[in-house]
């Protein structure tokens, strides 16, 4: 029986908290928690290592593990580090690890430090958890960090597995990430320097290809999935004449952005949406239709996109950002529009 263990203090606690320890879930081995078991092993190794005293060769065994000027948490912070960063240990002082690091002098506390072999590749994350757990050929496929990308774009990396989590950050197609665990319907990935979940319809193993990449494709009920990926944007900022995540969405942006995504183009001036694809019947409104409405004089002010029991998503206004509302209550409910279906 493995018995659960914690992280040390030096990881930067807003990105990454304690675990339970490690543990399998029928033949899978969820390699996030066999990594930090792995770092309190080999934390240990490092400081024993380093108490004669003698330069010797290692690596960083964490994520976002702190490089201080001193040994302690009072010393100003040179950098952060990620797994598998390269040092030179030169020491050893109660608890922490004297090393050198692209030629500048620090400590690192001892958990997140592991001794290599001199002239020795640093070993993987993979092979440092079969050597430290001794874990069979089948049990280490299992557990391996694999590589892999994201497959869409604005995708939110977020600091935990909901749709209420904080947002990292947005992530655009071909991004490449590190595959590391699975919770649900969530990955646990490490991109950019970030530790966080994406929802797994994103996520895709391998290398990403450009010359393979193509459109988001669509099922079987298209203005369904166009309507469920267009809430994922709620909460988006709005920015006047903005057409991406990256800036922000006006209205007629977020409604060319959500369709470019699977391919299709639809006009950048509201008034212009008007032509778009073809007229649906009010008793006809369908997820994935476009709401243009009517300011006055037969003119569009303002477009959004039909999700279904009777409320429709936009990017609404400065204040609010991209947002659900109701067509049947409230101010949305007076104005008159135009029904277009893009797709189908």
């Amino acid at each position: 029986v493995i018995s659960p263990v914690t992280r040390g203090p030096e990881v930067n606690e807003s990105l990454e908290t304690s675990v339970p320890g490690v543990f399998a879930c029928g033949n899978v081995l969820h390699v996030h928690d066999l990594v930090d078991f792995v770092s309190q092993e080999a934390g240990q190794a490092g400081t024993n290592a380093a108490a004669s005293q003698s330069v010797k060769s290692g690596i960083i065994t964490g994520n976002f593990v702190r490089f201080r000027k001193g040994p302690g948490t009072t010393y100003s912070i040179i950098n952060t580090y990620n797994r598998g960063t390269a040092l030179t240990i030169t020491g050893a002082a109660d608890g922490w690890t004297a090393v050198t690091i692209d030629g500048t002098e620090g400590y690192v506390f001892s958990d997140y430090v592991l001794e290599t072999a001199s002239g020795e590749d640093a070993p993987t994350v993979a092979e440092t958890v079969q050597q430290t757990l001794g874990l069979s050929s089948e049990q280490l496929s299992a557990a391996e960090v694999r590589d892999g990308y994201v497959s869409g774009n604005g995708v939110r990396l977020r600091e935990a597995p909901s749709m209420t989590a904080k947002i990292l950050t947005d992530l655009n197609n071909g991004t490449a990430l590190k595959i590391t665990g699975f919770s649900g319907t969530w990955t646990k990935v490490i991109c950019s320097g970030q530790e966080g979940f994406i929802a797994s319809d994103y996520v895709r193993e391998g290398a990403y290809e450009p010359e393979k990449a193509v459109t988001r494709s669509l099922g079987s009920e298209p203005g369904k999935e166009i309507a469920t990926y267009a809430l994922t944007f709620v909460g988006s900022p709005y920015s006047w004449g903005g057409n991406s995540p990256a800036t922000g969405f006006d209205c007629s942006g977020f409604v060319q952005y959500i369709f470019s995504q699977y391919g299709y183009t639809t006009s950048r001036i509201a008034n212009d949406v008007l032509a778009d694809g073809k007229h649906v019947d009010p008793a006809d409104l369908q997820p994935g239709d476009v709401l243009c409405f009517y300011s006055g004089n037969g003119y569009v002010g303002h477009v959004g996109i039909y999700v279904g029991d009777e409320t429709f998503v936009h990017a609404a206004n400065s204040i609010s950002g991209v947002v659900t509302t109701s067509l049947s209550t409230g101010y949305y409910a007076t104005r008159g529009y135009e029904i277009r279906r893009i797709v189908g």
